[in-house]
């Protein structure tokens, strides 16, 4: 359990409250300890890792984006199949906040979704 305090603290401190609102609001949590102790379970760390790695660390005072179109492109992405948010390692020259926040959601809905967890993906 130490171990799940600490990952979660580092959870905390790497998402900022903009971003943390934005993903808290697409994704089915009511608290947001909930939902830090949910980006370090298993079914989440690799892409929580990613997301963080790839735009976090590098992106202060970045715009939040568009929650509609975000979730939309998601949705798009998981329900066409489209490889740009769900290659292995994309390419993400040139990707906006926007698509690292839809490929983030994209690859935890289907990474769930192959490992047989509940689905958070609308009707």
């Amino acid at each position: 359990m130490a171990q799940s305090s600490a990952s979660s603290t580092v959870a905390k401190s790497a998402l900022s409250t903009q971003h943390a609102r934005l993903i808290l609001e697409l994704l089915p949590f009511k608290e947001q300890d909930q939902f830090h102790e949910w980006l370090t379970s298993e079914h989440v760390r690799g892409s929580w890792t990613e997301f963080q790695q790839d735009f976090l660390s590098g992106n202060t005072n970045i715009p939040e984006p568009d929650k509609a179109k975000t979730a939309q492109a998601a949705k798009d992405a998981i329900g066409s199949r489209t490889t740009k948010y769900l290659l292995y390692h994309p390419d993400k020259n040139g990707w906006s906040a926007q698509d690292h926040h839809a490929r983030f959601i994209a690859q935890v809905v289907t990474d769930n979704m192959l490992k047989g967890s509940q689905s958070m993906v609308g009707e």
